[in-house]
């Protein structure tokens, strides 16, 4: 098994639940890049991507780079993908949860390069779409939390 981006928060816990998986660091393999010649693996956990989401406004190029041709990349090794996407390829107009038939409508650059990156990964990839990720690496929606409570008397 195979796991990019291990460097990230899903990475990183990924590698933690595979522990005799190849786990690779961006240092390792940028996945922007073509993938350096290694034995292919039975089954790539895709978990590199471009997450900053307010940055992907300003270099969209970057971040379809990483997004579409990186997953691109994942899947040009021949094994099975899993590729973690994210709930920004909806609009967020729907008032009951979204499902797996659901037309995506995304809103934003970052969200039209996951989308896309979807599509790269092959019809044969499974595709996990997440609103948010909560792990005690990198920034999440919990430490932002604790940080703006402890910045502001109240929230905005």
């Amino acid at each position: 098994m195979l796991i990019t981006g291990a460097g990230g928060q899903l990475g990183t816990a990924l590698a933690e639940v595979f522990p005799r998986a190849r786990a690779l660091t961006r240092a390792d393999w940028d996945v922007a890049q073509p993938p350096p010649a290694f034995d292919r693996p039975e089954l790539v956990l895709h978990a590199a991507a471009w997450t900053d989401v307010d940055g992907a406004e300003g270099d969209p190029q970057g971040a379809a780079a990483v997004n579409v041709g990186g997953t691109a990349h994942a899947a040009s090794l021949g094994a099975p993908v899993v590729a973690f996407s994210t709930d920004y390829v909806f609009d967020g107009s729907k008032r009951t949860p979204y499902v797996e038939s659901d037309a995506p409508h995304p809103l934003s650059a970052y969200g039209r390069t996951k989308l896309h990156g979807e599509a790269a990964a092959g019809e044969h990839a499974w595709v996990v779409r997440s609103s948010s990720l909560f792990g005690w690496t990198s920034h999440n929606f919990v430490r932002t939390m604790l940080r703006l409570g402890a910045e502001r008397d109240e929230g905005r």
